[in-house]
């Protein structure tokens, strides 16, 4: 496989390709940034020292009969001397960085949800339903506007059903 289409099939961009894995029915793609910027983003010092790297599986797009498909990150850490700050280069690919899935697979998940129920995306996802279910308001936060309750007029009332209180009129006891 390629870096152009580790870039085209999951937005990488400045990542290239370094190898396959396959493991207990999980496929993961290892990609490594190409380009090591070697700054701080505290202070500004160009003079960070690269101290080992971790990698991140972030779940992404199905393909095929594997459901479980995963970005493997190399995401190296630094330390700054100046400043004395340890942190880890960003990932572009996910929308914040304590996210576990792909800005792709969110997108994918969001377009499931305008037809199917949260259960069911999870089960077709393999994702759990707690997961589903933040995405989901995410996507409806975004898509309603703010309610204004200076412009509320009226507020309706339903009234919920817990069961039936009397006992059944068809049992002669």
């Amino acid at each position: 496989m390629s870096t152009s289409i580790i870039y085209h099939m999951f937005g990488a961009r400045g990542y290239e390709y370094k190898r396959f894995l396959l493991c207990k029915g999980k496929i993961g793609y290892l990609i490594e940034k190409k380009k090591v910027e070697r700054w701080c983003p505290h202070c500004g010092c160009d003079g960070v020292i690269l101290k080992g790297f971790v990698l991140r599986w972030l779940k992404t797009l199905p393909q095929g009969p594997y459901r479980a498909v995963y970005l493997v990150v190399k995401v190296r850490r630094f330390h700054c001397p100046s400043c004395g700050s340890r942190h880890q280069e960003p990932i572009p690919v996910i929308s914040s960085p304590k996210l576990h899935y792909t800005k792709h697979l969110e997108r994918f998940v969001e377009a499931l949800l305008e037809f199917a129920t949260i259960q069911d995306v999870a089960h077709f996802c393999q994702m759990s339903w707690n997961t589903i279910k933040a995405l989901d308001k995410r996507r409806l936060h975004r898509r309603k506007p703010k309610w204004k309750y200076s412009e509320l007029e009226y507020i309706g009332f339903d009234e919920i059903y817990l069961g039936a209180k009397a006992k059944d009129p068809f049992l002669f006891v």
